[in-house]
């Protein structure tokens, strides 16, 4: 820790309302919000605060909720962090409340897995790779959703289509060059 930082991390917290006293250093997340209040004309436009999914879940509060969570992707009932192009302005905000009530996290945060040293580790090794496999393939199915496949189960690798009758609503090649994405999404 040196002198800057901890000057850095002095100013912020009594810049920042809310940010905890005994913060002693600086930090990328709290000098991002600085900037955006010090400096509002220069870097608000340039900058999107995520607000669509938690930035970091813990996998013991996530992982087992994954697999319901899928099940509304499949049935296209919940999508956080895709509007789509062609929803009605009252649709939209239904979804941005939705939203706000049901935010999925965009990384799966696995600490206190420890795999490299099991006897520092606050939970077994199988269970931690179980949990890995699941929040890994649940990632993996909001990718290759876009192309009409999904995991048969988020504890196997193995993928089926989820196009039926050659009909699909997933987006061809050019709507997704054309940053169009699916009409359902």
């Amino acid at each position: 820790m040196t002198f800057c930082n901890i000057v850095a991390g002095e100013l912020l917290t009594q810049s920042l309302v809310g940010r905890p006293q005994k913060s002693e250093t600086d930090d990328d997340q709290s000098a991002l919000v600085y900037l955006l209040i010090t400096q509002t004309a220069k870097w608000a436009e340039r900058v999107f605060l995520e607000n669509t999914y938690f930035l970091h879940g813990y996998w013991t509060e996530w992982v087992d909720k994954f697999e319901e969570m899928m099940m509304m992707m499949m049935e296209k009932s919940y999508r956080p962090g895709l509007l789509g192009g062609d929803q009605e302005e009252e649709q939209l905000q239904n979804q941005q409340q939705q939203q706000r009530q049901q935010r999925w996290p965009l990384v799966t945060n696995f600490v206190g897995c420890n795999l490299c040293s099991e006897s520092a580790a606050d939970y077994p090794v199988k269970q931690c790779v179980k949990q890995m496999e699941k929040a890994f393939n649940f990632g993996d199915n909001q990718i290759l959703d876009i192309y009409g496949f999904q995991h048969k189960s988020l504890e196997r690798s193995d993928v089926q289509s989820t196009k039926t009758n050659g009909n699909s609503d997933h987006p061809t090649k050019e709507k997704l060059e054309a940053g169009g994405g699916s009409s359902n999404a």
